[in-house]
């Protein structure tokens, strides 16, 4: 029986390739195959790694900003709020603060409770000790006052104007904030009826590598005579009281530096705050987290001061 010689060609040619197969089996991989595939497999690695590496890059900086914001909120917070609070500053200068609050901030304060004895509890009497004058009170109740707190406006008055509110003889809410630059720290303590000491700095802000505060004076505000801005410093008239026409205010200018503001002068005419904060960043690889705000505190353009 013969075979088709297509067929036969065929399977020659079949058996050929067959061959072929099994010598490149048999052979392995030659070095440069090797090298070629290292080097691929090398560069998809790198890819790999580098497109891991920046989604946790992008993961870590996210949690560190975080962690700044947490960190600035809750301190920024108790900041401003105690800033809103001040009826009177007393002290003044870039790392320093010291004002007066209102009797409500005292820890013997007590809100339901009525001081006076006149059927209003003292969070909603506009005059805790009723020594302030009201379309109630008349002129033979100011003169039984006691003499020496008739004497003192400080310790008499509706409660906004009132510095001695539970009627000791003192102020009664002294407040101080103070950046400690070695412990890169924001404290706040507090001193009440004129005691001499302060209770234990407690940390509103950690972490900080600056902070300053600044301020500014409103114009026709009490205290500020007319004229002022531009008048006494020879700078032009913009519109505000900047430090350089608070410090000319008694007269003695501590130029360049404008302050500390401790003069009865220079120190009621305060009527803005701006505090300034830089915080370094909590990755190598980052940014130092900057803020800054600006607080008005209603009361002190509104409240008496008395030297």
């Amino acid at each position: 029986m013969s075979i088709n010689p297509h067929k036969r060609e065929a399977l020659v040619r079949l058996h050929n390739r067959q061959k072929q197969h099994r010598q490149i089996f048999l052979r392995g991989v030659t070095l440069v195959e090797m090298v070629v595939v290292v080097s691929i497999l090398g560069i998809l690695m790198m890819i790999a790694v580098n497109f891991f590496n920046v989604g946790t890059r992008a993961l870590i900086q996210a949690e560190s900003n975080t962690e700044v914001a947490e960190l600035l909120r809750g301190g920024l917070t108790t900041l401003e709020f105690d800033l809103k609070d001040m009826n009177e500053v007393v002290y003044a200068n870039r790392e320093r603060l010291d004002f007066y609050m209102d009797y409500s901030r005292h820890p013997n304060y007590k809100p339901n409770d009525d001081l006076d004895g006149d059927g209003v509890i003292n969070q909603w009497d506009p005059d805790d000790d009723n020594d302030g004058w009201s379309g109630l009170r008349t002129a033979w109740d100011f003169l039984a006052l006691p003499q020496g707190v008739a004497g003192t406006g400080w310790r008499q008055g509706m409660d906004i104007d009132d510095d001695d509110d539970n009627n000791d003889g003192f102020r009664d809410v002294l407040c101080r904030y103070s950046f400690n630059s070695s412990k890169k720290t924001l404290e706040r303590q507090f001193s009440y009826d004129g005691g001499n000491g302060w209770t234990d700095a407690s940390v509103v802000l950690r972490r900080l590598d600056e902070f300053s505060f600044h301020y500014a004076g409103r114009l026709n505000a009490p205290g500020i005579p007319p004229g002022t801005d531009g008048s006494l410093t020879g700078n032009p008239e913009d519109g505000t009281i900047d430090e350089a026409e608070l410090d000319s205010l008694d007269g003695t200018p501590k130029s360049p530096n404008f302050v500390p503001l401790e003069n009865f002068k220079e120190r009621v005419g305060i009527g803005t705050i701006e505090y300034r904060l830089t915080i370094p960043p909590l990755l190598k690889t980052g940014k130092p987290t900057k803020a800054q705000g600006v607080v008005t505190p209603p009361l002190l353009g509104v409240k008496e001061k008395f030297q």
